[in-house]
């Protein structure tokens, strides 16, 4: 794929290089490569918007989008399949305290999720 993206001449064959070449480095278990491509097919959409060709920059965001929400949907669903297989194993061992915790937990992570994000959202608002 690297070799597709040096031989790539249109905005559009750069900005598909660099989502696959992301999606193979999340498949691979490499986040890091994956956002720095995710990134520079970014700055390639961006150019073909410039460029006046938005569709051989948009098609491509939208696939690798496609490709990564069914990624963390999978990842998603597997580990609340190991979840529920664990708390099925450990049911009667728990403590009260440990099974109190399994309850608020995720309701409780996602609150500081959705609180960090409405706080960078306003600060970002303000900062405009």
């Amino acid at each position: 794929m690297e070799r597709a993206l040096r031989a790539a001449g249109t905005p559009g064959e750069r900005a598909f290089a660099h989502t696959h070449l992301a999606s193979l480095a999340l498949d691979s278990g490499d986040p890091a490569t994956a956002l720095r491509q995710a990134q520079a097919g970014l700055v390639v959409l961006l150019g073909a918007v410039a460029l006046g060709r938005t569709a051989f920059g948009v098609l491509p965001v939208i696939g690798y989008g496609l490709g990564m929400a069914t990624t963390l949907t999978l990842a998603g669903l597997l580990l609340m399949r190991l979840r529920d297989r664990i708390t099925a194993r450990t049911a009667e061992r728990a403590s009260a305290r440990l099974q109190t915790l399994g309850r608020i937990g995720p309701a409780a992570t996602s609150a500081l999720v959705l609180l960090v994000g409405l706080g960078l959202t306003t600060r970002a608002i303000t900062g405009l």
